[in-house]
């Protein structure tokens, strides 16, 4: 088994260790406040009913926001974050849901930085499975993304029509979309191609082991 460079005594090699205990603590820390804030969230939600979200609306900017020498040519606001109560279960029920799934996407990826930070410091980072936790980690990532996404979508249009005046349906002042962003989704599968590239790297030490 080959000795690790971060194993020296050098002042690189010190440097190296101390970043990687450092990224550990701070992946670990991360992990325990997004699990922490997601039951809190989640346990509040569920005590009063209400939700707490954002969602696409018409609005133009009041006269006060070109009060200054600049001249504003158009305007308006895109999206609100608003606290809706009275709203049926199934809704409140989706919402936490929702926030169970963004909480699952922030643990995955804490978590996998604690567990790389912590191979990269033993003498050997790729004498275990490295490259499924990276795998599993980024389809969690993007499977959770994908499903939060859907929650967050469906939890937009029923707020949305539940704020809106029965009789105006989809013409009210709140419009029943929502605003998708894949970056999540992307960097899941980012991590799934890492896996990749690790499994190509343990499957070259395994068959160069002993020739060295």
């Amino acid at each position: 088994m080959g000795r690790s460079p971060l194993a020296g005594t050098g002042s690189a090699a010190r440097v190296s260790r101390g970043v990687l205990w450092s990224a550990l603590a701070i992946a670990v820390l991360v992990l325990l406040a997004v699990a922490a804030a997601a039951v809190v969230s989640a346990v509040e939600t569920l005590r009063t009913g209400v939700v707490h979200t954002s969602l696409e609306m018409r609005g133009s900017l009041p006269a006060e926001a070109d009060a200054g020498p600049a001249d504003l040519r158009s305007g308006a606001y895109r999206t609100a974050e608003v606290a809706v109560g009275e709203l049926p279960g199934g809704i409140v029920a989706l919402h936490v849901a929702r926030i169970a799934l963004d909480a699952s996407v922030g643990i995955a990826l804490a978590g996998t930085v604690a567990i790389l930070a912590r191979r990269l410091l033993r003498p050997d980072p790729l004498a275990r499975r490295l490259s499924l936790v990276v795998t599993l980690a980024g389809g969690t990532v993007m499977i959770a993304a994908l499903l939060s996404l859907g929650a967050r979508t469906g939890v937009a249009w029923m707020v949305g029509d539940a704020l809106n005046d029965p009789d105006v349906g989809l013409d009210g002042f709140w419009p029943v979309v929502a605003e998708v962003d894949g970056s999540t989704i992307a960097l899941g599968f980012a991590l799934m191609i890492v896996g990749l590239v690790v499994e190509h790297g343990e499957t070259l030490q395994r068959d160069t082991r002993g020739l060295v």
